[in-house]
């Protein structure tokens, strides 16, 4: 299969937020304790957002498999995935996270 340019574009571009996202972990962890959290907390949110984000990326996946619009909705994609971290700055509450 071959990669049109803007593909490109947005895969190298999704991999580099997905390193900068795995290089504030640890930071993740600091935030969780500072609104009242423990590790556990930091535990359940993580595996939920992997399991609800695998299947949902499955789910989509077949969906659009065949469809022409496969970078615009490529880019929605990332583009929710930036707003909703950005939305951990609205999180007062361990029971947020989730």
């Amino acid at each position: 299969m071959k990669l049109s340019y803007r593909t490109k574009v947005l895969l190298w571009g999704a991999n580099i937020w997905y390193f900068g996202e795995g290089m504030l972990g640890p930071l993740y962890a600091i935030f969780t304790e500072k609104i009242g959290g423990d590790i556990l907390d930091i535990t359940w949110a993580w595996s939920a957002y992997l399991v609800c984000t695998g299947l949902f990326y499955i789910l989509v996946g077949k969906l659009v498999n065949r469809k022409k619009y496969k970078a615009k909705l490529l880019f929605i994609g990332y583009l929710l995935n930036a707003l909703f971290t950005f939305c951990y700055l609205l999180v007062d509450a361990p029971i947020e996270l989730f």
